[in-house]
């Protein structure tokens, strides 16, 4: 099972970003790879929450899923300052891109020039991805490139929609505390204008395999919930942050016990 500093790693080496110094650190790595297990957990109908999560045989499409987020990151990174020709690490190939005119950079070409060469290599990985996929059951919808905008396809829709509207919002923490037959739910709350709504989920399994929603809330500052009537047992709970496109962000999970 990969870590996330193996699979950092070989992110690094795909975008030409092991020399040093380096050009991102490793917050831009941990946001990709984030993007990355929605976009799989969306397209697998699983959820894999964390890189351990995500099985063996399915690291490398996680690893490709991320590359592409940091192949849009390198674009408009150049878009917003001028590109160093003396930059070494700018120049390196992306190991995973075969197309040998994506290998090779001409020094001295301009910003808007490598910009564009970094959406290519995005949109030859996103396809190479969407075949993988395919062949493992999976279904995604194939990206599309605008260059000026750097937009994708939505999930949800299938139209084109802002590449944020595609990754999670941030998680929130849960806390739980039991009185008699009733679960007190409260979670930090969340600011953002991309916001759609709070849902909460019960579950009587640690995994979550047989999780019910029993609450959608659309006001962001109502962060509790009381969970009622409940019969002797044991209880799992999440709250997870939903966006526009209805991609869900799991909080942490809390367990309470009913006596």
């Amino acid at each position: 099972m990969a870590t996330l500093e193996q699979v950092v790693d070989a992110i690094r080496v795909k975008v030409s970003d092991y020399a040093q110094p380096r050009k991102f650190d490793i917050s831009y790595y941990e946001a990709a790879i984030s993007f990355a297990l929605s976009k799989l957990s969306h397209d697998f109908h699983e959820e894999y929450l964390t890189i351990t999560d995500v099985p063996y045989d399915r690291e490398f499409l996680l690893i490709k899923l991320a590359t592409i987020e940091m192949c849009y990151t390198r674009s408009q990174s150049v878009q917003q300052s001028d590109l160093d020709p003396d930059s070494a690490d700018d120049f390196g190939p992306v190991t995973s891109v075969q197309t040998p005119d994506l290998m090779v950079m001409k020094r001295g070409e301009s910003s808007e020039d490598t910009a564009s060469r970094w959406l290519r290599i995005a949109t030859d990985l996103q396809a190479e991805y969407d075949d993988e996929l395919r062949n493992s059951g999976g279904s995604a919808f194939v990206a599309e490139i605008v260059v000026d905008t750097v937009n994708r396809k939505s999930m949800k829709t299938g139209g084109l929609a802002s590449r944020k509207l595609d990754m999670g919002l941030p998680a929130v923490a849960l806390s739980a505390v039991v009185e008699g037959n009733t679960v007190a739910l409260t979670w930090g709350k969340l600011y953002s204008d991309l916001f759609q709504q709070y849902e909460v989920y019960r579950a009587t399994s640690i995994t979550f395999s047989d999780k019910q929603r029993i609450s959608v809330i659309g006001d962001n500052h109502e962060v509790e919930y009381l969970d009622t009537g409940l019969q002797l047992g044991t209880y799992h709970y999440r709250v997870y942050t939903v966006n526009p496109n209805l991609i869900k962000t799991p909080s942490n999970s809390v367990t309470i016990e009913v006596v």
